[in-house]
């Protein structure tokens, strides 16, 4: 029932439009009832089925939720174009501090070697010097040995001059 209502007003809507008398020089404009036309496109504005208003409701809350997706999506892109811009920047920053890092392990394996060379040669000369020292006072102990044996040989009258000497 309700759309042959629809179908019928649109018909005498037409029938009106049709009907009109024309305005003088003028082939597409006519002259209405105002008050007719517009009562009958309140009776179907009243009219239309629920769904349809349902249907444009929807459409509009579409409409806004396609805008606000469209947003959001321009929101993640820049977050991610952020993410990925402040990733590459700290993967330069890393790479630099790697950089660094190694140059600094090798300076100090090169110093610890220089220290170790150092090192051994500074106790290797005074080993040296040590063994020179005992050498000359193994020396000095195996001379004067020398000496208290002959003194034992000889008698107690060297054995005072002996034991001036040393």
């Amino acid at each position: 029932m309700n759309d042959k209502y629809f179908e019928e007003t649109i018909s005498q809507i037409y029938e009106m439009v049709e009907n009109a008398k024309g305005v003088t020089f003028s082939q597409d404009k006519c002259a209405v009832d105002r008050n007719a036309i517009l009562n009958l496109l309140d009776e179907l504005n009243e009219r239309l089925p629920s769904d349809l208003k349902q249907a444009r409701m929807m459409l509009e809350a579409n409409d806004e939720l396609v805008t606000a997706a469209k947003h959001k999506r321009e929101q993640i892109l820049k977050e991610a174009s952020d993410k990925a811009r402040k990733m590459v920047s700290e993967h330069a920053v890393y790479m630099e501090a790697k950089a660094q890092a190694n140059e600094m392990v090798r300076a100090a394996q090169e110093k610890i070697s220089e220290m170790r060379k150092a090192a051994i040669e500074f106790v290797d000369e005074s080993l040296k010097v040590t063994e020179e020292t005992i050498a000359q006072a193994l020396s000095d102990v195996r001379n004067t040995r020398s000496k208290f044996r002959n003194v034992k040989g000889s008698g107690n009258k060297s054995s005072n001059a002996i034991i001036e000497d040393v």
